[in-house]
């Protein structure tokens, strides 16, 4: 099993221009660094079993280069296509989503919703953590995400978009910052089951 991690936000073009694009920004520092950071947790836990797709400074910038990258690295499969992100809004749950038409995708992120949850038991500020498919017109966004992985990898190949946390939830600092990074890699791929 492989799990290609496309970290959020960072190095981009928007429109033919590039930006660099913190995403939330808070006092525990910028989404783009943190997933990063839990990236970085990932792929050292699972060594050849992991990848990170990103957009390095010279490019290219675009989500579906790496996404195209992340297909390349899991071929055939078993594995998931794994995006990154930090919320915003001062909430409690953490969110994991999934296309509403694939079943090892559901299967997946509830997986990791169980994890993250039995990996941060009795944090204080924590509900509970919500598995949700991403559908139109609600949750476009997401939708934009996942919907070309799951249009154009083979079966047993999942797509999952993970929000680890609020940046602007004290609470939630324990998630996002020194040990909570390696739990949050645990939880990643303690979810494949």
């Amino acid at each position: 099993m492989h799990i290609a991690i496309i970290p959020g936000h960072g190095h981009r073009s928007r429109n033919g221009a590039y930006r660099y694009d913190p995403g939330a920004v808070s006092s525990l520092g910028q989404e783009a660094d943190i997933v990063r950071d839990v990236a970085a947790a990932v792929k050292r836990l699972g060594g050849s079993r992991g990848s990170i797709h990103d957009s390095p400074g010279g490019g290219p910038y675009t989500y579906g280069s790496r996404r195209y990258a992340a297909h390349q690295a899991i071929g055939k499969g078993p594995g998931v296509v794994c995006h990154l992100h930090v919320n915003a809004g001062g909430g409690r749950y953490l969110l994991s989503m999934f296309d509403p038409r694939s079943a090892t995708g559901e299967k997946y992120a509830l997986g990791w919703s169980l994890q993250a949850e039995s990996q941060f038991s009795g944090q204080r500020g924590l509900s509970k953590a919500k598995c949700l498919p991403a559908a139109r017109p609600t949750w476009n966004n997401a939708a934009n995400l996942i919907e070309p992985s799951y249009s154009s990898t083979p079966a047993g190949v999942a797509a999952v978009l993970l929000e680890i946390g609020f940046i602007d939830n004290p609470a939630h600092a324990p998630m996002l910052t020194g040990e909570g990074i390696a739990k949050q890699a645990q939880a990643i791929w303690s979810a494949w089951r």
